[in-house]
């Protein structure tokens, strides 16, 4: 007969929880070390994923074409934590800001403020398209992509309502972005 795992021993123990602002005081005290490796969901920090050659170099591109829209009115933020919650603040991998935004208590800005979030999705399409919007549309984020590099889509969400997400278009790599004036295909890497 098998063992059970000590994880499996030891499960109906109780799990710390944490808020943004103990991981704020346990980075600022230096416990968390390595926090750029974490973000924060529903109170646990959860390591998020390399990120590969071709992430990087979509990131790259979506990040150029974004400054090139938005002017010194709006903040472009690469893995900044954005304030879902109390306990949960996901780092999209690109997020628009307004630049006079009034932020949390944190210093983060509330989902509801940002004009839109991008996840940069090689390996992380199942996450992004299901609990990462759910958490996005909850906070009431009014736009939320997901670039698909593998399949060469753009899964556009808009109008949060009662936590959902009313609106999703799918763009695929000749429909153009909304707002940047180029291609989805202008942004992923060359086949």
């Amino acid at each position: 007969m098998a063992r059970p795992t000590i994880l499996a021993e030891i499960e109906d123990r109780e799990v710390w929880q944490w808020t943004a602002e103990e991981v704020a005081r346990a980075i600022e005290a230096g416990i968390l070390k390595d926090a750029q490796q974490f973000e924060l969901i529903e109170g646990r920090l959860i390591k998020k994923m390399a990120k590969g050659e071709k992430h990087i170099r979509v990131h790259s591109l979506l990040f150029r074409a974004l400054m090139a829209v938005f002017g010194p009115e709006f903040d472009i933020r690469s893995e900044a934590p954005l304030s879902v919650s109390h306990v949960t603040e996901p780092e999209p991998d690109l997020l628009v800001v307004p630049a006079d935004f009034v932020p949390e208590e944190s210093g983060r800005p509330r989902a509801s403020q940002g004009l839109l979030a991008i996840e940069i999705a090689v390996t992380s399409q199942k996450g992004d398209l299901r609990w990462k919007r759910d958490l996005y549309a909850q906070g009431g984020l009014p736009e939320y992509w997901v670039i698909d590099v593998d399949t060469r889509r753009a899964f556009v969400h808009r109008r949060p309502i009662d936590g959902e997400y009313r609106s999703i278009e799918i763009l695929h790599e000749n429909d153009e972005l909304p707002g940047l004036g180029i291609p989805l295909g202008d942004v992923l890497p060359k086949v």
